[in-house]
């Protein structure tokens, strides 16, 4: 008798809330541009080669921001799983800060390097520095996605591949082939994030497709043009998923509570000399530099620039950490509907359609998700979410929700379905097995998913800056619009204070989730 998958009515409730709430918003934009009558004939007679040049532009720089990043990050990945390098098991951690942290941060900690080192701020203030930043920003992501790739793979086929082939013939007719796949979704999914990125070429003051959305719509008042321009990102991103999609829907490169070290590693000299000088020095750059830059920069003249800008900021850490702990919860509460089902039975027709739904909006750049839930709410009806901060959560909960769901997803797939018989088979009804059985078991991922989306939260940007309401103090927003018009010292100020809460909540995040980790993987045992 086959597995029924099953789907709850509070989930079934709750995903229908999250797509009335955050995609029926883009769907509506998308009818918006193509109805007739529509911004579509406007927008396209202001379409001149100046915005296809500035696509082509865009698109460049993306190209070559995903092929630097999934090389570094592919190398990075194989060093860090597939040689015996000391302090691998931090370094693994390590390196995936720079992809917690807001990219501005990032952006005001390199201009502040070669302000201080070089004396000038041309080569970052340009298409190269753009590159720079976002390769920095993008490399942890290919490096957590082939990583977990090479931490799947089965050690069986390198070590049959060993036993007939050298082991330069298994890296490369077996291990690379096995991990093609989440190789080319590393490219396509930092391709599509960094033709989204708004905020390091904003603060960079390079023209891109993204900065063009935002001037066209807030400081130009042309929706048409910038609805036009929203839609045709939209498609590329849509496009790109279409290729890749199947494999960042179902892929396992976000989960908690790992299979451990059972692997094959390759234990050459040669490979072992690289890694041991290749990845302390990315962290090096990576994440010591920049955090140390800023704290030069800020402390330059003493502690002056640092009071100041603890007075500015002050004021926005209770409303920030309130909204991101509001966010994080719905967040998680919406990845749990999206992903929940019962071990071993598969997922329901209605969990993939919403892994596909999560990923467009996770994939969607942030401006036009906050153009979309602009227009959407900015009706006399749905006044009450566009004035208050039921917008900003809104967009939390699209930006961020894909995540939560892989994270609950996977660890869903680690539970054996025998527990699920042996509870069916005592009478446990299905609600007590749910609570009293499954929850327990992936708690530590739920604490994880709640904690990222909590860093996450905190740190947006791009839709928040779009849609926040008049009056609103988030801490990001206040960074960013100060900082266009203050001294170096005291962005710079702004940004470490940013940068070490940022970084006390990761490193909270890690110590809290180590015992559970453990206590999870003794519970699966």
């Amino acid at each position: 008798m086959g597995k029924r998958a099953v789907t709850y009515p509070l989930q079934t409730i709750a995903l229908l809330l999250f797509f009335v709430l955050a995609v029926v918003p883009v769907l509506y934009t998308l009818i918006l541009t193509f109805a007739p009558g529509g911004p579509l004939r406007e927008g396209l007679s202001s379409f001149g080669t100046d915005m296809w040049l500035l696509l082509a532009r865009s698109v460049a720089l993306a190209l070559s921001v995903a092929f630097l990043s999934t090389l570094l990050g592919t190398a990075a990945a194989f060093l860090l799983n597939k040689t015996p390098l000391p302090l691998r098991s931090f370094f693994r951690v390590a390196l995936l800060i720079p992809l917690f942290l807001s990219p501005y941060l990032l952006a005001v900690a390199w201009k502040d390097f070669f302000f201080l080192f070089f004396g000038t701020t041309s080569f970052i203030s340009s298409a190269g520095g753009v590159v720079l930043v976002m390769t920095t920003i993008y490399t942890p992501l290919a490096i957590l996605i082939t990583g977990s790739a090479l931490a799947g793979i089965d050690a069986r086929l390198e070590e049959s591949a060993l036993m007939i082939a050298g082991m330069r013939s298994t890296v490369l007719k077996v291990t690379l082939p096995l991990i093609r796949p989440a190789v080319l979704s590393a490219f396509v999914l930092t391709f599509i994030f960094s033709i989204s990125e708004f905020s390091v070429p904003a603060f960079l003051g390079i023209r891109v497709f993204t900065t063009e959305i935002f001037t066209q719509f807030s400081a130009f008042y042309n929706h048409s043009l910038a609805i036009l321009q929203s839609t045709l990102l939209i498609l590329i991103c849509v496009l790109l998923l279409l290729a890749e999609g199947k494999y960042l829907a179902d892929a396992p490169f976000l989960a908690v509570g790992s299979r451990g070290d059972a692997r094959r590693l390759f234990d050459l000299p040669a490979l072992r000399r690289a890694g041991m000088l290749l990845i302390p020095l990315w962290f090096l750059l990576s994440v010591v530099v920049p955090a140390g830059v800023l704290a030069a920069q800020a402390f330059r003249h003493g502690t002056e620039a640092m009071v100041r800008a603890f007075a500015l900021l002050k004021t926005t850490f209770a409303p920030s950490l309130l909204l991101a702990l509001a966010g994080a919860l719905l967040i998680v509460l919406t990845g749990v509907a999206a992903a929940w089902h019962r071990p071993g039975s598969g997922s329901t027709t209605t969990n993939r359609i919403f892994d596909w739904m999560l990923l467009l909006l996770f994939a969607i750049p942030s401006t036009v998700f906050g153009i979309s839930l602009i227009k959407f709410y900015n009706h006399p009806a749905l006044e009450m979410i566009y004035s208050g901060m039921g917008i900003i959560l809104i967009g939390y909960a699209g930006k961020f929700s894909f995540i939560a769901a892989k994270l609950t997803g996977n660890a869903l797939r680690q539970i054996p379905s025998s527990l699920d018989e042996a509870a069916r088979l005592a009478g446990i009804p299905a609600g007590r097995r749910m609570t009293g059985i499954f929850l327990p078991l992936i708690l530590p991922t739920l604490f994880a998913a709640f904690l990222v989306s909590f860093i996450f939260s905190l740190g947006e940007l791009g839709t928040t800056i779009m849609v926040y309401p008049p009056g609103t103090e988030i801490m990001p927003i206040k960074v960013f619009t100060i900082m266009a018009n203050a001294p170096q010292s005291l962005t710079s100020a702004m940004t470490l204070i940013v940068l070490i809460i940022t970084l006390l909540l990761i490193t909270a995040f890690f110590l809290l989730m180590q015992p559970l980790i453990k206590k999870f993987s003794y519970a699966r045992h």
